[in-house]
């Protein structure tokens, strides 16, 4: 996305954040003072991704990101918004995207994100500056000790959870709460209310849910203009999206990743032949091995681009940054199935409550840990990941209730997701649609045995395309069909599964392939050359086997340690 930098009183030195947003391909469009402090807004190439409004009274708005207000996008969404004389509380109710939106009004400035969770604010350790750039917020500074928790999260699944970062004081800011920037204090959090369980019968809901789809879907296509690009797997997500976009009349520009011979690549490639569409197949694979010297390139245009630390690392061959710059370059909206699940039944648990440390552990085990150091401990690492979902979830005792359970899904996965909004948006419009909070609300609505067995959201597909509907999926089955007694009898032994077992079972599918020649050898040579690194307080590089967990390893060592000067990176 664009970027902003808030800085709070006295006479900062913008030199070091002006440069890191610069490598970024992002220059500073304004700068915005304010009682006790200055905003800096930094813009893409195209002048898009950011801006700013004042109103004859004196207020004002500014956004970064991909914002939506009454069907207006950008600098014509903030106009409306003063226009509205709406307060925050109101406002947001309305607003559609994924963006960090300053108001001043009535002597105060707030920042809010969106509701959705997609997007994170940093904040520094004095308490003084924000940003939604890890690097530029630190830019000048020597590099900072890491904090082990979020570390060894982000080097398990690639992002690390609740407020903590892999640097030690800096943090994101609860994007549950508003905050005022001239006070420098948190606004109320957000209350989180459940819904009582839909009483209806599931083809009432359906019909409310698929109006509510179709509303915001064609409010985004009208704002674009049609220019849309989105991914088609084998799955549901993707495919529901597809079918909103072909009732709306739109023609998205189809793409999808893997080998020939990969399940998602074989049903996009049946349905594009059936339905005349066109469909771009990339194996990001098939790149070629780059000489260092070109490699050590990419690694620094990755570092900046992806802010240190993206979700597989940023020791790539180069096709993640060139095949996001394309998908940009050909639609003014890119939009990110992810969040779907939320009308399935992601976890397939039974309907009680369980503890909340067992129950991580279905997910998210950190499985094979022989590479790491002493400092980790298994039961310490999983009691602090409880004490995060607690916290996201307002609660304070050890068990979560399923209703919980559906709560807590998007709150994990959009921040995940939100990540490659955060970095798609620095090249052009990026969204999660199915994040709008309308959908998840709703879904948090729907009971469980519309969801389970994909039953409610196969519906919708069918509903709106039943022709799409009806091609199979790479889960074997299609989209159109009732499900098979075979089907029900496997999800119902997956659902009385034990615990203990679902994380032997999970621990036993783990696959490990070959380490990519830019984690070995010469390459690696290049970049550490014979210094110790930082990292191996908390892990030994030489014993990971694992070639994303390694990546991040590695992409956490370059924001720590002292490479960046060797590297070219500063």
């Amino acid at each position: 996305m664009a970027g902003f930098l808030v800085h709070g009183g006295g006479e900062p030195d913008d030199g070091p954040a002006d440069r890191a947003f610069g490598r970024k391909g992002l220059r500073c469009d304004r700068a915005v003072p304010f009682a006790g402090g200055t905003l800096r807004l930094y813009a893409r190439a195209d002048g898009g991704g950011c801006g700013h409004r004042r109103d004859a009274d004196g207020d004002w708005a500014a956004y970064v990101g991909t914002l939506l207000f009454r069907g207006r996008e950008g600098v014509a969404a903030l106009d409306a918004i003063l226009a509205s004389g709406l307060p925050l509380e109101a406002l947001e109710a309305e607003l559609m995207g994924n963006f960090v939106l300053f108001l001043q009004r009535d002597g105060r400035l707030l920042l809010a994100q969106d509701r959705g969770a997609a997007l994170r604010v940093y904040r520094n350790a004095g308490g003084d500056r924000l940003s939604n750039a890890l690097l530029a917020l630190t830019a000048g500074e020597s590099p900072r000790a890491p904090s082990a928790q979020a570390l060894y999260e982000y080097v398990f699944y690639g992002l690390s959870f609740g407020e903590e970062t892999p640097l030690a004081g800096v943090v994101t800011l609860d994007d549950a709460r508003s905050w005022d920037l001239i006070a420098r204090a948190p606004g109320p959090r957000r209350a989180q209310p459940f819904a009582p369980l839909a009483a209806a019968p599931m083809a009432e809901q359906l019909a409310s849910v698929e109006s509510d789809l179709l509303d915001t879907f064609g409010t985004l296509a009208s704002a674009f203009d049609g220019s849309v690009t989105a991914a088609l797997s084998g799955g549901y997500d993707s495919r529901l999206m597809l079918a909103i976009l072909r009732k709306l009349g739109v023609a998205p520009r189809l793409y999808v990743y893997g080998r020939p011979e990969d399940a998602d690549v074989r049903v996009a490639r049946r349905i594009a032949e059936g339905e005349g569409l066109a469909l771009e197949v990339v194996d990001k694979r098939e790149a070629a091995p780059l000489s260092v010297d070109a490699w050590l390139g990419v690694l620094r245009r990755n570092f900046h681009f992806f802010d240190a630390l993206s979700a597989d690392g940023i020791f790539d061959n180069g096709s993640d940054h060139a095949t996001r710059a394309e998908r940009a370059a050909k639609a003014r909206l890119q939009l990110n199935g992810a969040g779907g699940e939320i009308f399935r039944d992601f976890w397939n648990l039974p309907d009680r409550r369980f503890a909340i440390r067992p129950f991580l552990e279905t997910r998210y085990d950190p499985g094979d840990t022989s590479a790491l150091s002493d400092r980790f401990d298994r039961g310490e690492f999983l009691a602090r990941f409880a004490a995060k979902v607690q916290s996201l979830l307002g609660i304070e005792r050890g068990w979560i209730t399923r209703r919980e359970m559906e709560r807590l899904y998007p709150l994990l996965r959009n921040r995940w997701a939100g990540a490659n909004i955060m970095l798609n948006n620095q090249l052009g419009a990026s969204l999660l649609p199915f994040a709008e909070p309308r959908f998840v609300e709703r879904s948090l609505g729907l009971p469980l045995r519309f969801k389970r067995y994909g039953r409610f959201q196969a519906a919708l597909i069918a509903s709106l395309d039943p022709a799409l509907a009806r091609y199979p999926s790479s889960y074997g089955y299609s989209f159109s069909e009732p499900v098979s007694w075979k089907r029900r009898l496997r999800a119902q032994a997956r659902r009385q599964l034990p615990l203990a077992l679902r994380r032997l079972r999970r621990r036993g599918q783990t696959a490990r392939p070959a380490l990519p020649y830019y984690l070995r050898g010469e390459y690696r040579e290049a970049v550490f050359g014979r210094r110790e690194l930082a990292i191996r307080e908390f892990l030994d590089p030489a014993a990971i086997t694992d070639p994303l967990r390694l990546a991040r390893a590695f992409s956490v060592e370059l924001l720590i340690g002292g490479h960046r000067e060797a590297v070219g990176l500063d």
